[in-house]
């Protein structure tokens, strides 16, 4: 059970700190120096709550000479994904501004930013970078808007939000990103669009498989993209009831990695 105290300190500031290091796209590790910028103390309970672990780094070949440079780490890279994800809602709900650093300028901007802004440069930001812990951390940021997981981070924002402002619009919002992500998803190269995918799964966008067979039928080259594969064979649509003829040309290969698909629906 969280206290509001333990709330601030997890989400609020180990979270910024988790957003952070992705958005430079540094690895996990992190020193008493980040902890402090961030307002928490190297031995406080919300680094030590089964979030984060620490280490010693010898500083050289002998480490017996020194006790090493004190680390931490988050315990799995999923905490600190899911972690930025919380603190990038947290902080837009409570601050009222777009937690997001923006880097181009194509974007926008109203005086009342909405979460859909925040989904939206989230997205954008996913899309120029190689950067899998921020795709992962995106895919957190937008399933955590989805109805079945947005109790989640109500329980925060009752525990941090008192002034008892006007509700998120979170289904206009969500849906403005659906057609967002759709609109980018024409003359995205391949590997982008099956990162737009992944983002349309997490809203569990209903056109979904409609969108993978498009691909599929006009993709220039023969192999299969087996990604596109996982994403059917981990939809709850297709799982229900799949038709080969919407996803496969005339070639072999198609058919016997279609299969895969067959088996896992009903």
């Amino acid at each position: 059970q969280l206290d509001e105290g333990l709330a601030e300190k997890v989400t609020l500031k180990l979270g910024k700190l988790a957003w952070q290091m992705i958005e430079k796209g540094e690895e996990l590790d992190f020193e008493v120096k980040d902890l402090k910028d961030c307002g928490l103390g190297a031995d406080e309970h919300a680094v030590f709550s089964g979030i984060c672990t620490e280490y010693f780094e010898p500083q050289n070949d002998n480490p017996l000479l020194n006790s090493g440079v004190r680390k931490f780490r988050f315990f799995h890279p999923c905490f600190q994904q899911i972690l930025a994800a919380v603190y990038v809602i947290l902080s837009f709900v409570l601050n009222k501004k777009n937690p997001i650093k923006h880097t181009t300028t194509t974007l926008k901007w109203t005086a009342k930013p909405t979460m859909f802004n925040v989904h939206m440069s989230a997205v954008e930001r996913a899309i120029k970078n190689k950067n899998r812990n921020l795709d992962i951390c995106v895919r957190f940021l937008l399933g955590l808007s989805e109805k079945s997981n947005r109790s989640f981070v109500e329980e925060f924002l009752k525990l941090l939000d008192k002034s008892q402002n006007a509700p998120l619009e979170w289904e206009e919002d969500n849906k403005k990103t659906v057609d967002y992500i759709t609109k980018s998803l024409l003359g995205a190269p391949q590997e982008c669009k099956i990162k737009l995918f992944e983002f349309l799964k997490e809203l569990n966008d209903e056109s979904l498989p409609e969108k993978i067979s498009e691909v599929i039928q006009r993709r220039s080259s023969e192999v299969l993209d087996q990604n596109l594969i996982i994403l059917l064979q981990t939809n709850k649509e297709i799982q229900e009831e799949f038709d080969m003829k919407k996803y496969q040309s005339n070639s072999e290969s198609d058919v016997k990695q279609l299969l895969r698909v067959v088996c896992v629906s009903n």
